[in-house]
């Protein structure tokens, strides 16, 4: 099946094998002290470096699978991708105490953030059976996400058929609070527009209406009538 956006897509899956095959993991990873030390950049380029190959096959997937259904343009699906890499990070560093101990690496929390911009996507959808369908997409993630930050484990992490490493719960809590915060704000920004719209289109029409015309000029021709029947015969 055809990418419905080829280039990003190429260009993510170019970062997947450069974090994983070149570059050394170690320098990629997310670690507070690293940020404390001015290593900013480790805000995104942690994503892209996994545990094993496992784990990387695992996370893209599930990563370039629901960017590809994204239906968004390219400025606002960078958007949401930047904001689900940004707060995936930054939540467990603010709250998970062994973050300095074992790092973070991976797309799973990017991935929930986008599962959420995809079905938020769909709940203003115009078929009713898609809306449904996001609405309860939307209310499982949620609840999963929840759940997890409640008991401190992740759902299913020992059905893996491979190393994933230690899995962080407020990863994902933290992907899903950038989508919901990246798609708040497109959709507060898209609903300013029309009202902009409307008022540049009243204003440019005002500007561009017709004076109103004189009575000698809107009527010349019954006005030379007039003035030809006094003439003399």
């Amino acid at each position: 099946m055809k990418p419905k956006h080829p280039i990003e897509t190429a260009v993510f899956v170019l970062l997947l094998v450069a974090f994983n095959c070149w570059i050394a993991p170690a320098s990629s990873a997310l670690f507070p002290a690293e940020l404390r030390s001015g290593e900013l950049w480790r805000l995104f380029t942690y994503p892209w470096a996994h545990i094993s190959a496992y784990h990387l096959l695992l996370d893209a997937a599930a990563f370039l699978c629901l960017y590809d259904m994204l239906r968004c343009k390219a400025p606002t699906r960078l958007f949401h991708l930047c904001s689900c890499i940004l707060f995936s990070g930054l939540v467990p560093v603010l709250l998970d105490p062994r973050l300095p101990t074992v790092g973070l690496r991976g797309l799973s929390g990017v991935a929930h953030g986008l599962v959420i911009v995809t079905s938020l996507e769909a709940v203003r959808s115009k078929t009713k059976s898609e809306r449904y369908f996001g609405w309860i997409i939307l209310a499982g993630v949620c609840a999963k996400c929840l759940v997890e930050l409640a008991t401190g484990t992740v759902l299913f992490a020992n059905y893996h058929l491979g190393n994933v490493g230690i899995p962080i719960p407020t990863c994902h809590v933290g992907g899903a609070l950038g989508g919901l915060i990246s798609y708040g704000l497109v959709a507060l920004a898209g609903a300013r527009q029309p009202f902009q719209f409307l008022s540049l289109q009243s204003s440019s029409s005002d500007s561009q209406s017709p004076a109103p015309k004189s009575p000698a000029t809107q009527f010349p021709f019954r006005t030379c009538r007039t003035r030809a029947s006094h003439l003399p015969t």
